[in-house]
């Protein structure tokens, strides 16, 4: 994702900007803090707490691409031979998403609860991150063709790939025409 963002703004990696892999994000901020690092990419908490020391938040991910975030993944088997289990999940998932947009003062408390936060950092958590859900459990075939190019740039992945062999967007859609005959 760094990588992306980078040259999003013109930027190469290791060109213009060195990279460096320090660990799990909580050793990212020590070392911005200490004066190590220039800039980290970091998720919730962490930019606030940078906030707190006197850093700003430059940009965020969701701002540049969107990349499916969060959601159901199961094994072909389990598709094919409980596909009403399956869609039993889905219909909680469609639960959790509406109740995470609709309900957010609840959403915050548990965000805070959850995480052990302070009510502050689980709100500005929130509001960082909302955006990053799909309204309707649909995913993006646009930032899954983009996952695919990078794992293919990076080498991970060396056959072409198609979004259908990656997601089942199906299910969803059964869910949702249940949903509309109700």
């Amino acid at each position: 994702m760094t990588k992306i963002i980078l040259s999003q703004y013109g930027l190469g990696p290791v060109k213009d900007v060195p990279l460096i892999t320090i660990g799990e994000e909580k050793l990212l901020l020590d070392a911005l803090i200490a004066g190590r690092i220039a800039a980290a990419a970091v998720s919730p908490p962490w930019p606030f707490e940078a906030e707190r020391h006197g850093f700003r938040i430059l940009v965020k991910a969701s701002e540049v691409v969107q990349f499916p975030f969060v959601g159901v993944s199961t094994h072909l088997e389990k598709i094919k031979n409980k596909r009403a289990q399956v869609k039993r999940l889905i219909w909680a998932e469609l639960d959790a998403l509406k109740f995470i947009r609709e309900r957010k003062d609840e959403t915050v408390d548990l965000i805070g609860r959850l995480f052990r936060m302070e009510r502050e950092v689980a709100q500005k958590s929130y509001d960082f991150t909302a955006s990053f859900f799909s309204k309707d459990a649909r995913i993006n075939p646009d930032g899954v063709k983009k996952l695919i190019a990078i794992e293919q740039e990076t080498g991970g992945l060396k056959a072409d790939v198609s979004v259908g062999q990656i997601a089942d967007l199906s299910l969803v859609d059964e869910v949702h025409r249940e949903l509309a005959g109700r």
